[in-house]
């Protein structure tokens, strides 16, 4: 029996593992793989250059046959079943949070929340002057210039990485101890703000569990601390718009986290919500009050604060 058993064994075995080559280009169909988020298709490589060989392999990898049942069966046992990530660039935390971390872009994110990082003096140096010369350029053009610095997720929620309950120092935390205090002053930092909404109603999330900006709720409260201070030093439309008051809020089931879905493959996995704020209806008396400009430079976080800001401004 054995005599024919094992070639038989041998031969699926066989059959199976080349059967994505067999099936090349073809991606499949998966019941579980229809919320997956596939990147294009790599072209093949139309010169000789140093990284030919791995420009071959990726076109080669993105037309596999049965891509996405190959995808969806690797996340459920890897990300599912043993809790490990499929991507070097995100780390699974505790409660289904998930976080980036320092492979890939170089910025050191958790090794600053570690307190591992430091700048130089000579770099402490540099911002101090590049603040003053920032605040110098704007007053001549009777503009207030503000630097805001927007947390990511660990600096809110690190007790989800490490439980110790020991906040480390910061590159900000050491810059902003170390800054002259004119040029300390031109810089807003989010922290603060963003850690006492949370402290004060815990059970409001302020950031995605599964992405890596704030929700709603988050860019409210930064939008508040910013409006704020810029009406210290200047005439802002109707500074009672910036009260939470104003705000329905609405919290609803997430899952398009791009963590969680466009990176470890897991659309539906890892539970989050949705924290929307819906503009109550705005008086005639507050629109009339709709005045003056502010151009807002920033990355991704700041798409979540323009329409806050058009409360307040009437031209971006």
């Amino acid at each position: 029996m054995r005599k024919f058993t094992q070639p038989l064994a041998c031969s699926v075995f066989w059959l199976l593992s080349l059967l994505p080559l067999f099936l090349f280009t073809i991606d499949g169909s998966w019941p579980l793989a229809r919320e997956l988020r596939m990147q294009t298709r790599a072209p093949f490589p139309q010169r000789i250059t140093p990284h030919v060989f791995r420009e071959v392999d990726r076109w080669f990898i993105d037309r596999i046959g049965l891509r996405l049942p190959l995808v969806s069966t690797g996340a459920a046992i890897h990300v599912g079943l043993l809790q490990h990530s499929t991507d070097r660039r995100v780390l699974i935390g505790r409660d289904g949070w998930l976080f980036y971390t320092d492979d890939g872009d170089g910025s050191g994110k958790n090794a600053d929340f570690r307190g591992a990082l430091r700048f130089t003096d000579s770099e402490i140096r540099a911002t101090g002057r590049n603040l003053l010369a920032m605040r110098d350029t704007f007053a001549a053009c009777g503009v207030r210039g503000l630097v805001v610095v927007a947390p990511n997720k660990q600096s809110i929620y690190g007790e989800y990485l490490n439980n110790s309950g020991i906040r480390p120092i910061t590159r900000l935390d050491d810059l902003l101890s170390r800054l002259n205090a004119p040029a300390r002053v031109m810089i807003l930092d989010l922290r603060v703000p963003l850690r006492a909404a949370k402290a004060a109603d815990p059970s409001r999330l302020l950031y995605f569990k599964t992405d890596s900006h704030w929700n709603d709720l988050g860019a409210f409260y930064a939008y508040r601390a910013i409006i704020t201070s810029l009406a210290q030093s200047m005439p802002v439309g109707d500074l009672a718009l910036a009260s939470l008051e104003q705000y329905a809020i609405d919290v609803k089931p997430f899952e398009a986290g791009d963590l969680a879905v466009n990176m470890l493959s897991s659309p539906g996995r890892f539970k989050d919500v949705q924290v929307l704020l819906n503009r109550k209806t705005v008086s005639a008396e507050s629109r009339a009050k709709l005045g003056g400009q502010i151009l807002i430079v920033g990355d991704s976080f700041s798409a979540g604060l323009s329409h806050y800001f058009a409360q307040n401004y009437s031209v971006f």
